[in-house]
């Protein structure tokens, strides 16, 4: 498999649950300015959408969202707990998570950092962020993940036992923006979470988030 990616973009997620699924999978940058590959590939040509992640399968067909390549790593190793069994309500829960963070959180996002977007719009999109960042913190209160699904992962020189799944990848990569935004302890400790598994990522392939 070969992973698509940009440094700070949202292919971080996918690019932590291949390797916590202990998958074998090549990697290629990707210039979202130029959509051109560092291998100098046209990437309009992989992924026509222009946009990051996608993962070409060893069949050669290319998956591309984030939230539908979570899913296929998951379950690609089914007893690694990444992802609930398909068809089960707790499956179904991962996906409407997925779908909040993707649509209400990721979207929302977006104005902020395109320079064309009006000055008088910023507010009304920070006012609209806020509010599912409102609505976030109330489902996280007292609960160190949004998933409870436990498997042993490793954070730096420390091994521990942790609660959460592909789910949590992708709210954890969103919310590297949110502590810039509401700054306090669910986010500033999300943003902590985050760090350790970009960490995880780098062990493998340091210069790779560069």
């Amino acid at each position: 498999m070969k992973l698509y990616f940009t440094p700070g973009a949202c292919s971080m997620a996918p690019h932590i649950g291949l390797r916590e699924a202990g998958l074998k999978f090549d990697l290629e940058q990707v210039d979202l300015g130029t959509k051109k590959t560092k291998s100098g590939d046209d990437y309009t040509k992989i992924n026509p959408k222009g946009y990051v992640p996608a993962l070409q399968l060893d069949s050669g067909e290319v998956l591309t969202e984030a939230p539908v390549i979570l899913q296929y790593i998951g379950d690609q190793k089914p007893d690694s707990g990444l992802v609930p069994k398909a068809g089960t309500m707790e499956r179904y829960r991962t996906q409407e998570w997925l779908n909040f963070v993707t649509s209400e959180l990721h979207k929302g996002f977006g104005a902020l950092f395109n320079p064309k977007t009006p000055e008088d719009y910023r507010p009304v999109a920070l006012e609209r962020i806020g509010m599912r960042l409102d609505f976030l913190a109330k489902q996280l209160d007292g609960k160190p993940y949004l998933a409870g699904v436990c498997r042993k992962i490793r954070c730096g020189n420390h091994g521990h036992s942790a609660r959460g799944s592909l789910r949590n990848r992708r709210e954890g990569c969103c919310c590297t923006w949110c502590v810039d935004i509401q700054d306090g302890p669910t986010w500033s400790g999300r943003r902590h979470y985050c760090g350790q598994a970009e960490t995880r990522g780098r062990q493998s392939d340091r210069h790779r988030f560069h």
